[in-house]
Order: structure tokens, then sequence, then C-alpha cells
């Protein structure tokens, strides 16, 4: 059936009310039937439903309006998840987790990206008790290193909180940050423990492995990041030396010259 022009308008308005936190509102277009999802999306397009909206926009009284009285599917309930935790909306997240969406890692990649500590640690609360040592190690990793990629400092220092190394997946955190010039997140994570010498040429034929500092010198703007590295390099190699005691000479017996 073509999309008529009415059910296009119905849509937008419902999604500005949902955005504009025009609550009574939105529910009200609900019940008059107003499209629950985009009735016109541009080819290949993610269709965006009225519940992702409320998730993302930390709608939680138009979200669990939807929940109750319309019938989600459950890829619309895991998508929406998502968007709840790329926004940081940990009650919403919450909603949907109990009504039925799984824990997938991804989600909290996205809060890390977002720098929202606070829906990091929660997916981490609900997680724990479920994951095995493993796997929770594994999504901490994943999501430290998303963090790193976008300098999301309050979220790497939550993951870091909670058990991720800094040191872990041979220092890809750091070198993240380090490609990326985020000199704060670079401190953050020599300061817990990550290798500078941990080079991950995996993905990057070419470079030298000897350390972080090589590949930020090749890079003249990275100045701050490089400064910080050299300055760890030197503690560490200063830690390192052996301890140097003062040579004592021994004082001319008396009547030798």
């Amino acid at each position: 059936m073509p999309t008529s022009d009415q059910e296009i308008q119905d849509y937008s308005k419902l999604i500005d009310a949902i955005c504009e936190s025009k609550t009574r509102r939105a529910i009200a277009l609900i019940e008059r039937g107003a499209p629950r999802f985009d009735p016109a999306p541009e080819p290949s397009a993610h269709r965006y439903t009225a519940l992702a909206f409320a998730a993302y926009c930390g709608q939680l009284e138009v979200l669990n309006y939807l929940l109750v009285n319309v019938e989600e599917t459950p890829e619309e309930v895991a998508s929406a998840f998502m968007d709840a935790m790329s926004s940081g909306h940990t009650e919403c997240a919450g909603r949907l987790h109990e009504a039925g969406a799984s824990l997938d890692c991804g989600a909290l990649q996205n809060a890390a990206s977002g720098n929202h500590a606070a829906a990091c640690i929660w997916f981490l609360e609900k997680l724990r008790p479920l994951a095995q040592p493993e796997a929770f190690g594994m999504a901490l990793q994943v999501a430290l290193e998303s963090a790193a990629q976008l300098n999301a400092i309050d979220a790497a220092t939550a993951l870091l909180s909670a058990g991720a190394r800094a040191d872990g997946t041979k220092s890809r955190p750091l070198r993240c940050a380090t490609c990326k010039n985020h000199h704060e997140m670079v401190s953050l994570l020599i300061r817990h423990g990550a290798d500078i010498d941990a080079f991950d040429l995996s993905d990057a034929p070419g470079l030298r492995p000897s350390a972080m500092s090589m590949y930020a010198a090749d890079n003249p703007e990275h100045a701050h990041v490089r400064a910080i590295l050299d300055a760890a390099q030197a503690a560490r190699q200063l830690r390192a030396a052996p301890a140097s005691h003062p040579t004592t000479t021994s004082s001319l017996a008396p009547g030798r010259s």
C-alpha cells in the first residue's frame, strides 16, 4: 500500500513530540494511530522506530507506554536498547532489558564511545554475574578500546576501575589513543600500566615495533603525546637502572704519602 502524506506527517509529529519531551502529545498521537516507524525510509536506510527515539531521548514514560500497549518485536526492543546505551539513559536501558533485550556487549561499546560512565557501570553490574570471566574481561577490553579511540575519559576511568587492563590486548587502547593524538587518554592509560613498547602491528605493517613514541615521532602534530610517551619511557628506564652506591675513598694511612 502506498504511503500517504498524512502518515508521513503523523510520524514526523510523533518523533518531534518525543524529541521535544512532549510526553502527553506523543502518547496521544500513538493512541490515534500515528505510525511508529518511518513510513517512507530512504532505500537501505535503518527504519527508526518511535521506541528507538524514546530510548535515545530518555523518554521513559513514552517508552513504557509503547512496551505495555503496543506489540514491539524483539528486534525493535534490542535496537532500542542499543540506542538507550548510546545516549547513556540507564533507566530506559533497564526497562528494555526487562522487556527482553539481551546484554549485547555492543551496547557497552556504545556507552563507552559516548563517554557514559554510569551506563558502563550499570551494564557491567548486570553482566558480571552472567558472563564467564574470560568473556567479561574481553567485553571490558573492547569497550576500553572504543573509549580510547574517542577520548572518552570518564568511561575509560570507569572501565579501568571495573577491571579493564590498560596493558591488555597488546596495549591496543594506548595505540588507539596515540594514533588519535588524545594526550589525556594516553596519560590515563600509562598511569594504569599500559606498556608503551607493546605496539600491536597486526594491522599496521611497516611501523617500527620499538615503542609508541616512534609512531608519534612520525606525526609532528603529536608533539604533546610524544612528550608524554618519552617521559614514561625515561621514567621506566630510571626505575630499571641498578641502584648506584657512592664510592668511598679510603684515607691514606698515617705516615704514608
